[in-house]
């Protein structure tokens, strides 16, 4: 059975847009960039529409969780520390999708997950 799953996203200002496009744009040659045919939003370099995906997995019954939406609002990270990254392959391999997997050693996120919200078990 395929389910929808929600998330929260993060987006960018306008300065770090600018430096994830120009880190792309001085490591990827412009001919290795996917423009597809079916989805006007993928176009070559998207880095100006980069963003976060956090907490993916979230029950879609769990979107208007008011403990969810507090603890996003006011969660407090001071510094993430990367435990992996992997690139995950978009619509039929023509692109790819970092995603930063956080180390969560002092499990704060699995608390309040594992508590609050039913979510899918990347934890």
């Amino acid at each position: 059975m395929i389910k929808n799953y929600g998330y929260v996203e993060f987006f960018l200002d306008k300065e770090e847009i600018e430096f994830f496009k120009n880190i792309v744009k001085s490591i990827v040659p412009k001919d290795q960039l996917y423009f597809s045919d079916r989805v006007a939003r993928i176009s070559g370099d998207v880095s100006l529409k980069a963003h976060f995906t956090l907490f993916y997995g979230i029950e879609e019954n769990e979107l208007n969780n008011p403990l969810l939406k507090d603890y996003v609002l006011t969660v407090q990270i001071s510094e993430v520390k990367i435990k992996n990254l992997a690139l995950w392959k978009g619509y039929q391999n023509f692109y790819s999708i970092l995603c930063i997997e956080i180390d969560d050693s002092d499990k704060t996120l699995f608390n309040f997950f594992s508590k609050h919200v039913k979510v899918w078990p990347f934890f």
